[in-house]
């Protein structure tokens, strides 16, 4: 576990009552008490119960619970430990040996009363980062999150299908922590997290979004014969868009006005995402930038083409196909390239189809695949970072 080196290691938890029955009667008592207490009127008494019980040791004692009971057990010793994050100390000692057991039960068990709160800690900790207006925690954030997750990676394909739980708070725990990792990814990641949720199909199993926004996502879902065609449908039939056009798959499964909160936060931040993408500008001193265009040229299967007029077969401007991306930044290039990735065949019958038009008769498609990406970003006003 070296490469979570910034997480401060635990101190030696004390000794843990080994009679499975007693352990199992303590943690329900706990559970119970720090719930009453988190609801009572009294915050005196709950602050004084909780510094009571960090200074004896207690959340080691908890931590070292969770990490070695199962059923009834670990699911009251993880409610105690979800209640006593709410405070505002006391649990930024959290190792990174603790979170990758926490990611471990979010991941291998199946009963809701433990997946449950497991959850809700991950989320807590996903939010603990340097803006948090919490002073004295902020030691996590999503990078924590993300070197843990790789010691698990079936974490986000498990997140993603208990989506579509059954069990309504397990369902909006999920979607909650979703949005807590998309609103708290740090530029260093959020390429890859954004093609992680892309690839396991996030919005699609969240929404069943109206012809507008599926549009806007065309080049990863939509199989053309010709970009022309294609940009005149959508200059023609482009429906408005707007929170109550946008038809929900969990509201359906799950009606609830605190659901529809999260939905519209998860809308909101996807755009917002979407948003930085488009203003993140290509560099050839990139290494990802320049082996996306690099692989777009190879798809496109073009022979004997000379050096001087390369990027020009394929519909660019210039020999500066960095350049051109200075609208629409790394959200134009990414939507090209999952283009490309996903129908190789019809992108190099595209691009010879229009090498054998002549000239004045060409729909080039760098420069269409551009002009698309930023004409739909000016429509949801993800050119301006406005959110719905």
């Amino acid at each position: 576990m070296s490469g979570i080196a910034q997480i401060p290691r635990s101190p030696t938890p004390p000794v843990i009552v080994k009679d499975d029955k007693v352990l199992k009667i303590a943690t329900f008592s706990l559970q119970k008490y720090l719930k009453l207490l988190l609801f009572s009127p009294n915050s005196v008494q709950e602050s004084e119960f909780a510094d009571e019980f960090l200074s004896r040791g207690g959340l080691q004692s908890l931590c070292e619970i969770i990490k070695t009971t199962s059923g009834n057990t670990l699911a009251y010793a993880l409610n105690s430990l979800t209640s006593l994050m709410d405070h505002d100390h006391g649990w930024e000692t959290l190792d990174s040996d603790f979170i990758v057991s926490i990611v471990s039960i979010l991941v291998q068990q199946t009963l809701v009363n433990i997946c449950r709160p497991a959850t809700a800690i991950l989320i807590k900790l996903a939010c603990a980062d340097k803006t948090s207006p919490n002073p004295n925690i902020q030691c996590y954030g999503y990078d924590v999150i993300h070197q843990v997750m790789q010691y698990q990676p079936n974490f986000m394909p498990t997140l993603v299908q208990r989506l579509q739980s059954q069990d309504y708070q397990l369902c909006l725990n999920s979607l909650s922590l979703i949005n807590a990792l998309l609103k708290h990814v740090t530029d260093l990641y959020r390429i890859e997290f954004t093609a992680m949720l892309d690839s396991l199909n996030v919005r699609k199993t969240v929404s069943v979004g109206s012809l507008a926004f599926s549009l806007f996502f065309f080049f990863r879902s939509t199989p053309i014969r010709t970009l022309d065609i294609l940009i005149l449908s959508i200059r023609s039939h482009l429906p408005p868009l707007s929170p109550m056009t946008f038809h929900l798959r969990l509201m359906n499964d799950h009606p609830s006005d605190e659901l529809a909160e999260h939905l519209m936060e998860f809308q909101s931040l996807t755009i917002r995402n979407a948003h930085r993408r488009r203003k993140t500008q290509i560099s050839l001193d990139n290494e990802r930038h320049r082996a996306m265009l690099e692989e777009i040229w190879a798809l496109a299967q073009v022979q004997d083409v000379q050096g001087t007029t390369k990027w020009r077969r394929i519909g660019f401007s210039t020999e500066s196909p960095q350049r051109e991306f200075h609208r629409a930044g790394y959200f134009a290039l990414e939507n090209m390239y999952a283009f490309t990735k996903k129908d190789p065949e019809a992108f190099a019958k595209i691009i010879l189809e229009q090498i054998n038009q002549p000239e004045e008769r060409r729909c080039p498609f760098a420069k269409a695949s551009i002009e698309v990406t930023d004409l739909l970003s000016d429509y949801w006003e993800i050119s301006t970072g406005c959110e719905y």
